[in-house]
C-alpha cells in the first residue's frame, strides 16, 4: 500500500512539472503532535510545539481549483511528567521540563484546494488531501535510564526517581490526512506572503515508547505507554512565488 501510494504520489508530480507549473511555495512554523498515555493516571502527555518545514508546488486548473505536491520535514518528540507522592507524604513532579525526541521523517504530501479571492491584492485558500511517509529514522533506540533529586531535604533525605524510557518503535500508521486554511498577501508581482494553519491526523498509531520508574517513597516498579497517531497541527508562515498566471 505504502509503495502504490509513492509511486501515485511520484506520478502525480512528475504529470504537474511536465505541464506549467502556476506557482511554488514555503513555509516553517511551529507544530505539535498529540502523544496518549496508556495504563498509568500517575503520567499525563504534555503541550509542547516543534517546529517544521515544507515546500510545495502548485497547479490550478481553474481560477479557483488546484493542486499540490508537497515535500515536508517532520521531526517527532514526546513531553511528559510523572507524579508520586514522596517523603513528607509530599507530591513530586518529575521531567515536565525534559523532551523525548521519538523520530524524524521525510513526507510527501498532495493537495487538492479551492482558492478565492478577498480583494486586490487578498486571497483565501482551502485544501484536503494527505501525507505519505517516505523516510522514518529513530531518535532513541535501546533503553535510556533518566534519574532526577528533589531540590528540598526532608529529615535530611531527598526524593529520587529512576525512569527508563524503552522500546521506541514504529506502528501500522504511514498515512496522515490533512486539511488546510489560509491567505495569500500580494506584496510584488510574484510574491506572496503565505499565511496558514494545517490540521493532520492518522487512522492507525505511528509512533509509542514505554516508560518504566520506581522511587524513593515507591519502590513497586510503575509502568506507561505513550502513542501518537500523528494527529496535531500546524501554523504556516511563508511565500508563494508565482511561476505563471492562470489564463483567464
Amino acid at each position: 500500500m505504502k509503495k502504490l501510494l509513492t509511486i501515485i504520489l511520484l506520478f502525480s508530480s512528475s504529470s504537474l512539472v511536465a505541464q506549467n507549473l502556476h506557482y511554488f511555495r514555503i513555509n516553517l512554523g511551529p507544530k505539535y503532535e498529540s502523544y496518549k498515555v496508556l495504563g498509568n493516571d500517575e503520567v499525563n502527555a504534555l503541550f509542547h510545539m516543534d517546529a517544521g518545514a515544507s515546500i510545495y508546488l502548485g497547479k490550478r486548473f481553474t481560477e479557483n481549483v488546484y493542486a499540490e505536491v508537497g515535500l515536508l520535514k517532520n521531526d517527532y518528540s514526546a513531553k511528559f511528567d510523572v507524579t508520586t507522592m514522596g517523603l513528607g507524604n509530599r507530591e513530586y513532579r518529575w521531567f515536565n521540563q525534559d523532551l523525548y525526541p521519538t523520530f524524524s521523517s521525510t513526507q510527501v504530501a498532495l493537495n487538492v484546494g479551492w482558492r478565492q479571492p478577498y480583494a486586490q491584492k487578498v486571497s483565501f485558500y482551502g485544501s484536503a488531501g494527505f501525507q505519505l511517509f517516505l523516510s522514518k529514522k529513530l531518535r532513541r533506540e535501546g533503553s535510556q535510564q533518566h534519574t532526577r533529586e528533589s531540590v528540598e531535604e526532608v529529615n535530611g533525605a531527598k526524593e529520587t526517581i529512576d525512569l527508563y524510557t524503552f522500546s521506541n518503535g514504529f506502528e501500522g500508521g504511514n498515512v496522515l490526512f490533512r486539511a488546510d486554511v489560509g491567505t495569500f498577501i500580494q506584496v510584488s508581482k510574484s510574491l506572496f506572503v503565505d499565511l496558514g494553519f494545517t490540521a493532520r491526523s492518522a487512522t492507525d498509531v505511528i509512533n509509542e515508547f514505554q516508560i518504566e520508574y520506581t522511587s524513593f517513597s515507591e519502590s513497586e516498579k510503575k509502568t506507561a505507554t505513550l502513542r501518537t497517531n500523528g494527529a496535531g497541527f500546524m501554523l504556516n508562515v511563508g511565500v508563494k512565488y508565482q511561476i505563471a498566471k492562470f489564463p483567464k
